[in-house]
């Protein structure tokens, strides 16, 4: 075979294979190495990934890091009557209005502690218990739903409102105000009956908004701000507690433990 044949046979008809070895100006086309033959689809699967992988690179995207769940106090801690607020959050948002209203209830004159769900805070240390959680899928998070249905007959014996903070929030509308709420509290009530529930409207980020559309791409969302931190100042500020009178009297048991109404 001369040169001019091996130059037309190598392209077309001997695809992924080498025919090498010149012996004494011959070709010894007996000696060959094999690859596994490269389609088109797989070659454009391997540029596209690595091109991504190029990109993402390139513009940093990484996983974001967890929200930090914080646990805080607000008020006179010598005080008897004594708030719990536990939430459930997924972009920190929630954490932040359970913060807020924690704050305006130390303001009042409760000893308020702010622990997140998945702490399990002890429920019957407390006289009034406030529990929050993100939306998603019209539903609380399942750790908050765990908590209410895991704790529901300590729950039971006390005083206990719901707030959660979603879109859903930011209806004007009271019938789809209360029609929202039906939706997210319904399946709690089945375990509590709340002495009170409020829908705040929440913030969307790029966090949240990557549950529903590609990281790189949710990456680009802005974040907008829906929550109206005067209607949660103004909720915390009337929400119906348990007179002071009436809490001093729960905390005075025989066994000098804290406990609910029965």
């Amino acid at each position: 075979m001369n040169r001019t044949t091996w130059n037309r046979l190598l392209p077309d008809e001997m695809p992924g294979r080498i025919w090498v070895i010149p012996v004494g100006g011959m070709m010894n086309t007996n000696v060959k190495q094999n690859h596994p033959k490269l389609s088109r689809r797989d070659f454009l699967k391997i540029g596209c990934l690595s091109t991504a992988a190029v990109g993402l690179t390139l513009y940093g995207i990484t996983p974001e890091p967890p929200v930090v769940l914080l646990s805080t106090a607000f008020g006179d801690r010598q005080m008897n009557h004594r708030i719990l607020i536990t939430y459930a959050t997924y972009a920190g948002s929630t954490q932040e209005v359970a913060v807020e209203i924690g704050k305006v209830l130390g303001e009042r004159g409760f000893a308020v502690d702010v622990i997140p769900v998945v702490e399990n805070p002890p429920v019957d240390d407390y006289h009034f218990v406030l529990i929050g959680s993100a939306v998603h899928g019209s539903r609380w998070l399942s750790e908050a739903i765990d908590f209410v249905e895991n704790n529901q007959t300590v729950l039971n014996r006390a005083p206990v409102a719901f707030f959660s903070v979603c879109l859903s929030g930011l209806a004007k509308d009271e019938t789809a105000l209360a029609a929202a709420r039906d939706t997210i509290f319904g399946p709690l009530r089945a375990f509590v009956r709340p002495v009170a529930e409020v829908l705040f409207a929440g913030r969307v980020d790029s966090r949240g908004v990557a549950l529903g559309l590609p990281r790189w791409l949710a990456r680009f969302f802005p974040t907008l701000d829906f929550r109206d931190w005067d209607k949660i100042r103004g909720w915390a500020q009337t929400l119906s507690l348990p007179e002071e009178n009436e809490l001093r009297v729960r905390s005075q048991n025989s066994n000098g433990q804290v406990r609910g109404a029965q």
